[in-house]
């Protein structure tokens, strides 16, 4: 940007003096010059000025007479010569370029940036005269690209290096490490509560905090050692020259305790703030940095989960649940961004025909080591850490591409289930996921089934039942699943707009041995025929089980008797040969 601009201050100026003719008159010239916003000069061979716009008054004082037929030594600093004078003789002897140079001037003296072009003149006879000085101020220009290529690198609120930073470091001091073989830390810390301290004291009194908390970390650990932000609330040591997992320890104390005097907030208030804080060490607790710091995060979660304000290390036990839990739970947290995250469909199968009606998806993990994963494995933690509500998105939209993608196959009219848990029930973007899924399946609205559970709609029953009226206002389907696992079934189903009730699987395992479960299926059954629900039951393994269904006038199930839940493909091969397999089911 800066060449584009020089390059055309350099063209005008050689419109407007390089020319011998036209030439505009002496006083016209000067007019035209000194409305140039640059400084612009006329230096000749000896190194004195012989021209000057008005521009040089602002910077020097000095009137461009006052200039005229002086030496340049005798007009500038005897520094800045210094640097001008190699300039000078190097455009006599015939050579236009352009320099960047700092300058300090002003009081109290300031640090200033110039880009100066230079343009030999050459007489009739082709000799160089003398060169022009086209000064600019460019101090804004380096300012801003410097701190944007700080900025690349480090966080704006606390000057830290940032999290790309941080792992660039570590990654350097593995090499280093590696080759010498020694021992490095990876120490990841965060504020205990801080989400608290943000609510309640607000966001000032929050990014006030993690400023002393980096000022203190930074006083806190050896001279060689590196702080940095990773993001929000935490932060990252990285420690050079560590001997031994209990060297680490030493470090992570006593930065623990410079950090437990009260903050100064502001206003007068003071704040106790602790942190947990989690270790790893290379070589044993990793060998790259992506390790490095998970196993310092599942470290640090250990130490919350301790009590708080205190560390641990990750140690060798990383086949310990909880360790495993911990991992999960970090790995879970990018399953989306890294595509690890699968639908499978099991069919919904009508009792009186035979034939599938329908679909439910279910999300599988395909974890990059541990394979295959049923929702079994990390359902629960993305329950607690309120991943399901992305989750759960990601399940509606990739459900309503695939039954677009069934349907442009032939297989039209199939109803596509999918579960909404309670976390995301309660999300307020539920209503317009599932508006957009419905426009980019292209579909009819009664094709989308929503299945919740009792639980999910009885803990804020008026709030789950304003949701609902919406759903229902989309044209889309609700189904109540696991029925009969709850206490206040039948409120649910008399207070809700229901379309479907699920007989939960429990009951359906031993209805053609055991009375009592035959007795509940069948009164299920009864109850929703009587409220005009569709009746669907789950986990149909065996054909006693399906015909004791058929007699009692269920209206459909879905298990392994049938099919397994499968991956897209499979579905649409299964479907395309329905006929052929459903009599095998039913036999």
């Amino acid at each position: 940007m800066r060449e584009t601009l020089l390059l055309r201050m350099r063209r005008r100026l050689a419109r407007l003096l390089g020319r011998p003719a036209p030439q505009p008159g002496a006083d016209e010239l000067r007019t035209i010059i000194d409305q140039i916003p640059a400084m612009v000069a006329f230096i000749d061979r000896d190194h004195c000025y012989r021209f000057a716009n008005r521009n040089y008054e602002r910077w020097l004082g000095l009137a461009p007479e006052q200039m005229m037929g002086r030496l340049v030594r005798d007009v500038v600093s005897a520094g800045r010569y210094a640097v001008m004078a190699p300039h000078i003789d190097r455009a006599l002897a015939g050579e236009t370029f352009s320099v960047e140079l700092q300058v300090t001037r002003g009081t109290p003296a300031k640090d200033r940036w110039l880009s100066q072009l230079f343009m030999p003149r050459l007489d009739d006879d082709g000799r160089v005269i003398g060169t022009y000085v086209v000064s600019s101020d460019i101090t804004g220009t380096i300012t801003a690209e410097r701190r944007a290529s700080f900025l690349a690198g480090h966080d704006e609120l606390t000057a830290l290096p940032n999290r790309s930073a941080f792992q660039a470091a570590v990654a350097r001091a593995l090499g280093d490490a590696a080759r010498d073989t020694g021992h490095l830390a990876v120490i990841v810390i965060d504020v205990d509560r801080f989400k608290v301290l943000n609510s309640t004291l607000g966001h000032t009194a929050g990014d006030r905090l993690l400023q002393g908390l980096a000022a203190r970390l930074q006083d806190a650990v050896r001279g060689g050692d590196l702080v940095a932000r990773l993001g929000g609330d935490e932060m990252g040591l990285l420690l050079h020259d560590v001997r031994d997992a209990p060297h680490a320890g030493q470090i992570a104390e006593r930065v623990l305790a410079a950090l437990r005097q009260p903050f100064e907030l502001g206003g007068g208030v003071a704040h106790h703030a602790t942190v947990s804080a989690g270790i790893a060490v290379f070589p044993q607790d990793g060998t790259d940095v992506d390790t490095l710091l998970r196993h310092a995060d599942i470290a640090m979660y250990r130490a919350k989960a301790a009590g708080r304000d205190s560390y641990a290390q990750f140690g060798t036990d990383e086949g310990h649940p909880a360790e495993v839990r911990l991992e999960l739970e970090l790995e879970l947290r990018t399953a989306i961004d890294n595509d690890e995250l699968v639908l499978h469909f099991q069919p919904r199968v009508d009792l009186a025909s035979g034939r599938p009606v329908g679909v439910e998806a279910l999300v599988r993990w395909q974890h990059p080591q541990r394979g295959l994963l049923s929702p079994a494995h990390f359902i629960d933690i993305a329950e607690e850490t309120g991943l399901i509500v992305p989750i759960g998105a990601w399940v509606l939209r990739h459900a309503g591409q695939t039954l677009h993608r069934l349907q442009q196959a032939g297989l039209t009219g199939l109803t596509m289930s999918v579960n909404v848990s309670a976390c995301q029930f309660k999300n307020r973007h539920l209503v317009d996921e599932v508006a957009a899924m419905i426009a980019e399946a292209g579909c009819a609205p009664r094709q989308i089934e929503l299945e919740v559970t009792e639980s999910a709609v009885m803990d804020q029953p008026d709030a789950a039942a304003q949701t609902m009226r919406r759903l229902k206002s989309l044209g889309v389907r609700l189904a109540m699943d696991d029925f009969g696992t709850g206490h206040s079934s039948l409120a649910a189903l008399k207070r809700f707009p229901m379309d479907v009730v699920k007989i939960d699987r429990s009951f359906v395992n031993d209805i053609a041995r055991d009375p009592d479960d035959a007795a509940l299926t069948r009164a299920i059954i009864a109850m929703g025929h009587s409220l005009g629900l569709h009746v669907v039951a789950e986990g149909v393994e065996h054909v006693e089980q399906l015909e004791f269904l058929r007699r009692e006038g269920c209206d459909e199930y879905q298990g392994f008797l049938f099919a397994r839940p499968m991956p897209e493909a499979a579905l649409a091969a299964l479907l395309g040969q329905t006929p052929r397999l459903t009599l095998v089911a039913a036999s």
